[in-house]
C-alpha cells in the first residue's frame, strides 16, 4: 500500500488528475504570515490533516481518505464548526466528505506516476510505501475535465428564458441594463 498526504507549504489543495478531484491539502496555521495568527495556532494547534491519496498495487484500487472524520479529530471538527459559525457565535453545520471513497479497477501507472509527481512538486508527503523513481511507462498523461454542473442549473435557465419570453422589448432593455448584459 503506497499513500501520500496532501501537505506543502503553501497549506494548499492538489487537483489530483486520475480521479478527477480536488484534494484538500493539510492547513498549518505556522505556515500563514498573519497578524491574528494566534487565534488559529490557538483553534488549531496540530493544524488540519489534509487527505491522503493511497493505491494498493495488490487490488488496483485507489482511495481518497479523509482522517478529519475519525474520533481523533474531534476537537479539530469542532474548531472548524466555530470558526465557520462567524459571528453568530452559534457553531455552523459543516459537511465532510465522506472518510474513505475507494477506485475500483484504478489504472496502476496512472495512479502511481501522479502521486509521485506530488510528491516530487512538493505538493504532497509519502506517508506509506515506495513510489517509482520516475513516471511509468503507461501512465496516462492527458486529462481533460467538464465543469459539474447542478442540474438545477438548467431549470434555473429555462425559467430565466420563459420569463424573459414574457416581457415586452422596453423591458428586456431594462433588465439587460440591470444585469450589465446591454
Amino acid at each position: 500500500m503506497l499513500e501520500i498526504e496532501i501537505n506543502n507549504a503553501t497549506n494548499g489543495d492538489l487537483l489530483f488528475h486520475p480521479a478527477g478531484e480536488r484534494v484538500r491539502g493539510r492547513f498549518d496555521p505556522a505556515r500563514v504570515a498573519a497578524e491574528d495568527i494566534g487565534a488559529l495556532v490557538r483553534d488549531f494547534p496540530s493544524g488540519i490533516p489534509g487527505q491522503v491519496i493511497a493505491f494498493d498495487p495488490a487490488t488496483n484500487t485507489g482511495f481518497i481518505r479523509d482522517s478529519l472524520t475519525s474520533a481523533e479529530h474531534a476537537k479539530t471538527r469542532e474548531a472548524i464548526e466555530r470558526r465557520a459559525g462567524g459571528l453568530s457565535g452559534q457553531p455552523a453545520r459543516v459537511e465532510y466528505p465522506p472518510a474513505e471513497r475507494q477506485f475500483p479497477n484504478a489504472h496502476a501507472g496512472t495512479w502511481l506516476g501522479w502521486m509521485r509527481r506530488a510528491v516530487a512538486s512538493g505538493a504532497a508527503k509519502l506517508v506509506r510505501g515506495k513510489l517509482p523513481e520516475s513516471d511509468p511507462a503507461d501512465m496516462r498523461r492527458g486529462f481533460y475535465f467538464t465543469e459539474k454542473t447542478d442540474p438545477k442549473d438548467a431549470t434555473i435557465t429555462q425559467l430565466v428564458a420563459l420569463l424573459t419570453a414574457k416581457l415586452s422589448p422596453a423591458e428586456r432593455k431594462e433588465l439587460a441594463g440591470v444585469l450589465g448584459t446591454k
